[in-house]
């Protein structure tokens, strides 16, 4: 039911009434009235109507100014009746694009406009949103268990990973890693490191997002045991995984990763396959 009224929701006709407003000037009204007009249509995908008389709804944006900051807020209305209203913070006026998107859609969805933003429509008030403000750099650190292949040892390990990265796009992410994997006990020891540039691809621009990574650079393998031995070589490492909270400050990041070593000892290629949690700030 919950589907069907949205889908429907967005498949409806709906007319924009002129924007109103109190401490604002005719120029800013106009402005938001075409913005609202814009977002109908390419954020929600409704169909926008030249008369109310042709639409199912309509909305009615109002800008009030107070302080150095603005209050958006929409209104759907179906005929006379108020039937649900958003509204948001604008602290900057380069925002109002971002603040309308997110207000229209909430007004449409009847939902509140402070819900499930997308990455490219967080305000500066809220945090730094990469469209905004250039590129978000982030500093990380991850740990979790590995398995460990053809490196004399027992398979279990531990991993650890730290990188600096940016988040140049909603839904590309780039980082330099440093990966390390080791495993101690009973004189085996052995450890699998990986210097690389990774980047990763969001499937959603949402604060939730799944997402495929892959990294390339320069590995070093290094077993000892009855059979020691080291290697150094190109290597890189594929995976995915989820990252939460996209649009905060402190992400986290949950993730499998398979890692590779393009060398090998005479008793195969070593290889790895990491689980991490991460943590990025």
């Amino acid at each position: 039911m919950v589907i069907f009224f949205a889908l429907q929701a967005l498949a409806a006709s709906y007319y924009v009434e002129p924007a109103t407003g109190v401490g604002t000037d005719q120029n800013q009204l106009q402005v938001a009235t075409e913005l609202v007009k814009n977002a109908v249509t390419t954020t929600s995908g409704a169909t926008l109507a030249s008369e109310s008389s042709q639409a199912e709804f309509s909305l009615r944006p109002k800008l009030l100014r107070f302080g150095s900051s603005n209050l958006l807020s929409v209104q759907k209305l179906k005929g006379q009746q108020v039937i649900h209203s958003a509204q948001l913070k604008i602290t900057r006026t380069d925002e109002l694009d971002q603040v309308v998107i997110r207000t229209v859609r909430a007004a449409i969805e009847e939902d509140t406009a402070e819900a499930a933003p997308r990455v490219q429509e967080v305000t500066r008030n809220e945090t730094r949103s990469p469209n905004k403000v250039g590129a978000r750099t982030f500093a990380g650190v991850g740990l979790g268990p590995t398995w460990l292949n053809a490196v004399n040892a027992p398979s279990s390990a531990l991993s650890f990973t730290a990188f600096y990265g940016w988040d140049i796009q909603p839904l590309i992410s780039l980082r330099l890693l440093w990966d390390r994997s080791f495993v101690s006990g009973a004189g085996n020891d052995a450890s699998f490191d990986l210097l690389a540039i990774g980047m990763q691809y969001f499937f959603s621009d949402r604060d939730i997002a799944p997402f495929a990574m892959a990294s390339f650079g320069y590995a070093f393998v290094e077993r000892q045991g009855s059979d020691p031995g080291t290697l150094s070589n190109f290597g890189g490492s594929i995976g995915g995984g989820v990252r939460f909270f996209r649009t905060s400050k402190v992400n986290v990041e949950v993730g499998l990763h398979y890692l590779l070593i393009a060398d090998a000892f005479p008793a195969g290629t070593p290889n790895g396959l990491a689980a991490r949690v991460a943590l990025l700030f």
